[in-house]
Parts: structure tokens; C-alpha cells; sequence
């Protein structure tokens, strides 16, 4: 709680005040309350424990080089003697399963977000002496939707080709000047099912005394991809990187880490989206781009 009293710490909380200031986000951090902490005592967390640490109040994930009935077994061995219901008493019926995960019943406060309506203040604005560089981040929340549909997979395509656009775009801006406007220019689409809801932002970071330069640059910048798009030769380029990014994953498959696979799996559970691997995302990928193809041509 300590190690996060500090700069970095108010500038999220004032974020999270003015993105979410709706829900209880702002006010419910993870990190729980002082009071609660220094005065919870053994006996508390025991009761902690027995009300909410039981197998059908969680969801076990593995992953690695293993024999799935082997690990099945070994499973029900460990877990098999636990109570199904909290040591506490009372009963926690599960819901149906949807997709990998059950859809357990709400226990807590309900996240209730405004989407597309503007909030009682526009803008948050942090000032502090610490700050020694320039953030602006323009953000728009959207609902939630699952990532497990063939259309999906053709919006990633195009939101991965817009970003890579818009990186190259301002990497070629920072080259040309001997003093840029701003450090980096970002787009990110971020399905965040902890926040519940999609967060779509683009942020300029610069010196803090240039800023209404950058800002100006990287209005410019976005505001020309989308009045003029990409130019057959750049959309070219940037696809066969695309590919290449691609066949590079499917390439490594055999060599990932476990690790890597397990937080893949984790966030394709938590907000519903299908799990691939990387062949069979080379593999779609290939689906979309000769659909895309196929399209162009005949228009043409």
C-alpha cells in the first residue's frame, strides 16, 4: 500500500475516477482498505479462507508438456476430498457453463457503466512537479463483447494494420525532425472484462513544454489516415509484416512458454474469447486476407 503512494499512483486513481466515476471502480481498489489490513486477525483470515477458498468457487488452469488423463486424475485426487460448498456453511449453486468458464453468480456490487455518453467533465487534468514529461490520452469506453466469431477476426486484421500505420506514420514524423513534436503516439483497443468494458484510446506522450505542439501533430497525423486511408503500396507493406509477425508466432509455437500460453488462456476465460494457437491463427489470418482478396477483385 505504501510502494504505491506515489506519483504514478494519483495519476491512475484520477484516471480511474474520471473513466469509471459511474461504478464503484474508483472507490473499491484491489488493494483493499488500511484500516481492514492492519486490523484483520488470524481468525479472519481463517474465515476468509472457509467462505470463498473451495473447488467450485474456482477455476484451475494448466498448461504444459503433460498427459491430460494423467493430470485429470491427479486432480480429482488432490481435489476430490474438498467440500464442494463453503466450510463456513451455506450453499453456492454454480450456474450452466458458458464457454470455458462457469458463469458464477454475483456476490458483489454489479459494475454499471454509462457507455456512449459523455461524462460531467470532458476533461481530468493532473498537474504535479514530478511530472517531468506530457501525457494526453483521448479514451471511449464500449460494451464488452466476446472475441469468438469470424468477424472478429477480420476486425483484428484491420485494427492491427490501423495501428501499425499509425506507429510508422509517427516513428517517420520523429525521423524527419531534428526536434519531434512528441516521443510516441499510441492506439490501443484494450478488452478489459476487469473494468467491464472495451477501453479504445489513443494517447500522445512528449516534453511537457511542447505539448500543444504535440497535440497538434498528432491530430494532424490520425486526422489524415482517416480522410485519406493507406496507399496500395503502405497497405501492401504492411500486410506481408502482418504476415510475416504471424508465421514467426506459428513458427515458435513449439518453443513458447508455458507461462505465456497460461496468460493467453486466462484472459481468452475471463472475457469469453476463443483460444487459438498460433497456427491456427496464421492459419485464419490466410482465410481473411484471400476473402479480402477475392473482395477487392471483384469490386475492381
Amino acid at each position: 500500500m505504501r510502494d504505491t503512494s506515489d506519483i504514478d499512483d494519483r495519476v491512475a486513481s484520477k484516471y480511474y475516477s474520471h473513466m469509471f466515476n459511474e461504478t464503484l471502480l474508483p472507490r473499491r481498489f484491489p488493494i483493499g482498505k488500511e484500516k481492514i489490513v492492519t486490523e484483520a486477525s488470524a481468525e479472519d483470515l481463517r474465515r476468509f479462507y472457509d467462505t470463498h477458498y473451495y473447488p467450485a468457487n474456482m477455476h484451475l488452469f494448466v498448461v504444459g508438456d503433460i498427459d491430460p488423463q494423467e493430470m485429470v486424475q491427479l486432480i480429482e485426487k488432490v481435489y476430490g476430498p474438498e467440500p464442494m460448498q463453503p466450510r463456513t456453511g451455506g450453499r453456492v449453486s454454480p450456474q450452466p457453463a458458458v464457454g470455458l468458464m462457469h458463469t458464477w453468480p454475483m456476490r458483489g456490487a454489479k459494475l454499471v457503466h454509462e457507455f456512449y455518453q459523455p461524462p460531467a467533465e470532458l476533461v481530468a487534468e493532473v498537474r504535479h512537479s514530478q511530472l517531468t514529461a506530457f501525457f494526453m490520452s483521448m479514451t471511449m469506453k464500449e460494451a464488452l463483447e466476446s472475441n469468438n466469431k469470424y468477424r472478429h477476426i477480420f476486425e483484428e486484421f484491420l485494427d492491427s494494420l490501423v495501428g501499425m500505420a499509425l506507429d510508422s506514420r509517427s516513428q517517420e514524423v520523429r525521423s524527419q525532425l531534428g526536434d519531434p513534436p512528441f516521443y510516441s503516439l499510441d492506439w490501443s483497443y484494450l478488452n478489459s472484462p476487469r473494468e467491464g468494458c472495451v477501453l479504445n484510446s489513443l494517447t500522445v506522450h512528449g516534453e511537457a513544454r511542447k505539448w500543444q505542439s504535440a497535440v497538434v501533430s498528432a491530430v494532424n497525423l490520425v486526422s489524415s489516415l482517416v480522410r485519406f486511408g493507406l496507399a496500395p503500396t503502405e497497405l501492401q507493406r504492411l500486410v506481408l509484416t502482418l504476415m510475416r509477425q504471424f508465421e514467426l508466432d506459428a513458427e515458435q509455437y513449439e518453443t513458447q512458454e508455458s507461462s505465456d500460453v497460461m496468460a493467453r488462456l486466462q484472459e481468452c476465460a475471463e472475457a469469453g474469447d476463443a483460444f487459438m494457437t498460433p497456427v491456427q491463427r496464421l492459419q485464419l489470418f490466410q482465410q481473411v486476407l484471400l476473402f479480402v482478396c477475392i473482395d477487392f477483385i471483384c469490386k475492381t
